[in-house]
């Protein structure tokens, strides 16, 4: 399993890109 903070930081990447429902 991958850290959280990875997961994080690609959620909040992918929050200011077009994509943001993989976040929710």
């Amino acid at each position: 399993m991958k850290s959280r903070a990875s997961l994080l930081m690609s959620c909040l990447s992918q929050k200011y890109s077009s994509e943001s429902l993989h976040c929710q």
